[in-house]
């Protein structure tokens, strides 16, 4: 739910700040939860702290893709989206064999460790504009719009540091001592900073609101709703496959359930991104077909007995999956443009989160209520399927769109 302020904050101080941050505060979360003593002193540490710093994370690695990459941006996007893959290979093993070696309090400080290289990959962020900035020239800050002792000095933009810096300069030009000249500047340096900060809370909270009325339009809001309702519906069938499978087959046809999955997952990913690359994908066919294959692969597991065909099964439904994720950014670009897509991607960030406090919590009232996970699945299979149908009134909405641009340009 932090996805509509993340990219505010990047504007204000950079994607390589923010990643820092975040790692950080992953860090501590990760950390702190070793001394953890109870429920609620994990729940602080892991789940909001930790949780925070997480949200903050995924988002500006999604976010800062467009930022770099134009002509390679389906397969840049593969790559970072062959990342959670990856990693849901090795993390387990990683993580039980540290259990088994350094118990539940050195497995976490180990991880937390681990986390800290994310910092060290923040570094490669630079800005932009850090290589196209001005110098200083004749000691005066390249922001001002003019020199110090001109009537008119664009000051409402500048850093703290630069205003700062006039205010000296001014201050210096009006005949005070030197005592005298010191303390008005350390109470105008406080009082600038006070006003900095306040007015960056102000901007932030306000590009965060405004943000959300992305989804005014339809199109983004088709897009918005039907990736939270997809991410929720892949994410509870995780969870159910385990005790579905478990009932009709070994753990280890479970595990490798999984595995096959992962594998399909990643292949799909990688391979459909880099695909967008080329201006003969159908970015919108491909799109419904892998989340149509997402439904009827989930309610087909329901009713397989086979430990092959449960394999089957659960590849194409990797297939689905990796095909969903590997165009999830991609859509997003494509029918809102690099300049809305941190408020398009900010916004279903704030749906998903919704998502999870909602859909997971009503899924497991009903499994309890029916005793059975069959509704549950059913329901799943159903709203990936009302996703797909959904996505067919894309193609009227892109002629409208197109209609009220040209109707835009002289």
């Amino acid at each position: 739910m932090i996805g509509p302020v993340v990219s505010p904050l990047t504007e204000e101080f950079s994607y390589r700040c923010v990643t820092m941050t975040g790692a950080f505060l992953v860090v501590v979360g990760l950390i702190s939860s070793a001394f953890a003593t109870s429920a609620w002193s994990l729940f602080c540490f892991f789940s909001l702290i930790a949780g925070l710093g997480s949200g903050v994370l995924v988002t500006v690695s999604q976010l800062i893709i467009p930022v770099y990459f134009h002509k390679r941006l389906g397969r840049a996007n593969g790559i970072l989206m062959a990342g959670p893959s990856v990693g849901l290979f090795i993390a387990p093993h990683l993580i039980t064999y540290l259990q088994e070696h350094y118990a539940y309090l050195g497995t976490t400080l180990i991880l937390g460790g681990i986390f800290l290289n994310t910092c060290v990959s923040a570094i490669v962020f630079h800005p932009v504009k850090w290589h196209l900035q001005k110098p200083i020239h004749n000691g005066y800050c390249s922001c001002a719009k003019k020199d110090i002792l001109g009537n008119t000095v664009d000051v409402e933009h500048m850093s703290t540091e630069c205003q700062a810096h006039i205010m000296e300069k001014h201050i210096d030009c009006q005949g005070y001592t030197h005592r005298e000249s010191s303390r008005v500047l350390t109470e105008t340096r406080t009082s600038v900073k006070w006003f900095e900060l306040g007015h960056l809370l102000f901007r932030v909270c306000k590009k965060s609101v405004l943000s959300l009325k992305i989804l005014a339009s339809p199109a983004p809001l088709i897009i918005a709703l039907t990736s939270t309702l997809t991410v929720n519906c892949y994410l509870n069938f995780l969870l159910i496959v385990p005790f579905v499978s478990n009932a009709r087959a070994s753990v280890h046809v479970t595990a490798l359930c999984f595995s096959v999955a992962g594998v399909c997952n990643l292949i799909c990913r990688l391979l459909v991104s880099a695909l967008t690359d080329f201006r003969w994908f159908n970015m919108k066919f491909v799109y419904i077909i892998g989340v149509t294959l997402m439904g009827a692969t989930t309610l087909a597991f329901l009713y397989l007995t086979s430990s092959t065909w449960m394999l089957v099964v659960m590849g194409v439904w990797g297939c689905g999956l990796g095909t969903f994720m590997g165009l999830y950014i991609l859509v997003m670009i494509k029918y809102v443009g690099k300049e809305k897509f941190p408020s398009l991607f900010g916004a279903t960030s704030l749906l998903n989160g919704l998502g999870f406090i909602l859909i997971g919590p009503l899924l497991g009232w009903i499994t309890q209520l029916t005793s059975s996970y069959k509704a549950s699945i059913w329901i799943l299979s159903a709203v990936e399927g009302l996703c797909a149908v959904l996505w067919l009134f894309m193609p009227e909405l892109d002629m409208a769109n197109n209609k009220s641009s040209s109707s835009k340009v002289p």
